[in-house]
């Protein structure tokens, strides 16, 4: 990954105080938005009673990651300690490496990053160990060709086209949708607001279906309909009612690109918490 230099902030902290959006700053400077907003929120000085405003200027910013960069100078090393510490987060709390690393980071624990615990897991699961078992995808790797080919889903408005207000989180009322499914074709639908990461799910009793998943949605949503804004979502046909959960609600509706999960991590990741407590080839009933 390539870090954004002192040139760059600098043009950061120029647009931002013009009134730039952070969308049209990742444009200009071609990176992606989430480089921005990150870079935003690490490194911007906080102030205010609570501490709730937050001011990007460059050269505390580029303080700050000097600073990040000097802490780390030293080699963060695997002990015994830490391997334990990690070995009872993962298989008796059911933790995730990376919920590990942010814990460690937040009470000042030494500890390595997310891609050493995960060779660790590698290793384990090489020597016949079975903590691997206890991650939520169980070191599996999906393979398969990557096209750009849509279904059949009408009138279908890309993502590319939702207002970037969007992405920043700043408001209740952006969700994500997607289903989880179960053995003997059973199916849970997950919507997740992007803000909070309130998360509501419910069963589908007909499956799949394009009409019973769009009921189901307004059936979630009709008690938040005043502060439904947009819904994403991905090019599965079970969403082809799009224009019908629109009218209803009053919100607009937006398709990921084709396999690109990413777009829509918020419902992906939650996804992955349910899994660790509903996993797969479970029947629903």
């Amino acid at each position: 990954m390539k870090h954004l230099t002192r040139e760059q902030r600098y043009t950061i902290s120029k647009m931002l105080s013009t009134g730039e959006s952070q969308c049209k700053i990742a444009l200009y400077l071609g990176v992606s938005q989430a480089t921005i907003s990150k870079e935003i929120k690490r490194n911007s000085v906080s102030y205010g009673k609570k501490l709730q405003l937050r001011e990007y200027v460059v050269l505390h910013a580029q303080r700050m990651v000097d600073n990040r960069k000097e802490r780390f100078v030293k080699r963060r090393k695997f002990t015994r300690a830490v391997e334990d510490f990690v070995f009872l987060k993962l298989t008796k709390e059911q933790w995730y490496p990376c919920q590990i690393v942010g814990y460690a980071r937040k009470e000042g624990l030494p500890m390595v990053c997310v891609e050493r615990i995960y060779q660790y897991i590698r290793k384990d699961k090489y020597d016949g160990g079975t903590v691997y078992k206890h991650c939520r995808h169980k070191l599996k790797r999906r393979k398969r060709d990557v096209c750009s080919k849509v279904g059949n889903i009408p009138d279908r408005v890309s993502i590319h086209s939702r207002p970037c207000v969007v992405d920043s989180r700043g408001r209740f009322g952006d969700w994500e949708m997607d289903l989880i499914q179960g053995s003997n074709n059973t199916f849970i639908l997950t919507m997740v607001e992007r803000k909070t990461r309130y998360l509501e799910m419910i069963r589908l009793h007909s499956g799949k279906r394009s009409a019973g998943v769009a009921t189901a949605v307004k059936d979630i949503l009709l008690p938040y309909k005043d502060k439904v804004l947009t819904i994403t979502t991905d090019n599965g046909s079970e969403f082809s009612k799009h224009k019908e959960i629109a009218k209803s609600l009053n919100v607009k509706v937006y398709f990921t690109d084709p396999y690109s999960s990413w777009q829509k991590g918020t419902i992906e990741n939650t996804n992955k918490l349910i899994r660790q407590y509903i996993p797969k080839k479970i029947n629903f009933d």
